[in-house]
């Protein structure tokens, strides 16, 4: 029989609950007098399964089941018991130890070098939390070298071995995913270079979390002053044998990248550097990229004064004859003591090939200039070739025992 509404009290605004049970629940011993039982719902064990130990040793305990609110979440718990309980009942009530597992941070695979092929972006990047700067904590700041638009490179000293350093730092907070990735494939670039006495050494590279962006670090070898800076604040023309030696070692930094599937894209003097025994390197990887172009990897034009006409044209078949162009465009400009120009006639002529004459440097050193700066890509000569060539040769011998001296210094930078 259903009951009438005077049987019913409001109850929630979604039901209405009987005043009195139309049927008996009442289990059989609670009827037979034993009051003293309790409810299912309190009748859950009061002990939980230690955690198996995989060594075969049953009396000791595991290390990696602990208390931390890192690693667990305890729940239904009731307060503790101040009876004497085995381990696992010290609390007088069930405890849910739940364990969370922490992902692995991001890693990228360096798209110069060859491997298995996977699914990660490279523009996502293990971040550090913001109260942690490994550049504060190692490294202290002494001068500021250099600054672009999108970086300044510092003067710094270890803290740990005491030794000087220089360190390109993004020049503000990277918020876009397409300047994060432009600078992972600087240091991609650059580690897959490997080491060579010609080119800038590469040791490190990461990133801190500021904000809503990123702060991109670079540590690499510290050089002295490059040649751009040389020529405008000390000599505004250089002699063709201190150019000759320029042309050599710069050829052996390319020769090396090229065969390693990398083009520098940025071949100019700004980017060329001298130490004090004397060597050229050749750095500033923020342009590079691949030489075939095949891979997951971007491609921006650099300083248009050293760029030759086909990669102005969107001609991207012949990236490696593009460096050799920018190699003689750089000394054909530390020959002549003037910046090349940007723009107009003069721009135009450079590309056609129609250089000035240089009194005071032979015809050998001007035809190998012009040769490297040939409008058609395929006349250009490769490294090879140069290094080959009759110029070069008369200083091969100087040139394999400088080698020799180079793989006997320290790995390390000097002071």
């Amino acid at each position: 029989m259903i009951p009438s509404s005077q049987d019913y009290v409001p109850g929630s605004q979604d039901f209405i609950t009987p005043k009195e049970q139309q049927y008996e629940t009442a289990p059989e011993a609670l009827k037979a007098g034993h009051h003293h039982l309790r409810s299912p719902a309190q009748l859950s064990p009061n002990r939980i399964k230690r955690p198996r130990n995989v060594l075969g040793n049953t009396h000791s305990t595991s290390m990696e089941y602990t208390q931390s609110s890192q690693s667990f979440e305890r729940s239904n718990m009731d307060p503790p018991s101040t009876s004497g309980c085995g381990a696992g009942e010290e609390y007088g009530g069930p405890r849910k130890l739940v364990r969370t597992r922490q992902p692995s941070p991001p890693c990228a695979r360096n798209v110069f070098v060859d491997g298995p092929e996977d699914s990660s972006d490279i523009s996502k990047f293990p971040r550090r939390p913001p109260f942690v700067s490994r550049y504060r904590a190692e490294y202290r700041e002494m001068t500021l070298l250099g600054q672009g638009n999108f970086s300044k490179v510092f003067r710094v000293c270890s803290k740990f071995d005491g030794l000087e350093y220089a360190i390109k730092r993004s020049f503000r907070v990277v918020t876009s995913e397409v300047e994060a990735k432009q600078w992972q494939q600087e240091a991609m670039a650059m580690a897959a270079a490997g080491t060579h006495p010609n080119i800038v050494r590469y040791y490190s590279s990461w990133t801190e979390q500021q904000g809503d962006g990123q702060l991109f670090y670079i540590l690499m070898e510290k050089c002295d002053e490059s040649l751009g800076h040389k020529q405008t604040f000390g000599e505004r023309s250089f002699k063709e044998a201190e150019l000759v030696d320029i042309l050599c070692q710069v050829a052996e930094a390319l020769q090396h990248l090229h065969a390693r599937g990398i083009v520098h894209m940025d071949v100019k003097p700004d980017n060329i550097y001298t130490t004090k025994q004397g060597i050229y390197k050749l750095g500033d990887f923020g342009l590079a990229t691949c030489r075939s172009l095949q891979r997951n990897v971007a491609l921006e034009e650099g300083d248009s004064r050293y760029i030759p006409l086909e990669v102005l044209n969107d001609n991207f078949n012949a990236l490696d004859r593009a460096d050799m162009f920018m190699l003689g465009a750089s000394l054909y400009e530390l020959a002549i003591g003037t910046q090349l120009p940007t723009g107009g006639d003069k721009y135009q002529e450079i590309r056609q090939g129609k250089l000035m004459l240089m009194p005071t440097f032979t015809s050998q050193f001007q035809k190998m200039v012009k040769s490297l700066m040939a409008p058609v890509p395929a006349e250009r000569p490769t490294p090879a070739r140069v290094l080959a060539s009759a110029l070069l040769t008369k200083r091969s011998a100087a040139r394999d025992s400088s080698k020799e001296n180079y793989g006997a210094l320290p790995l390390q930078p000097s002071h």
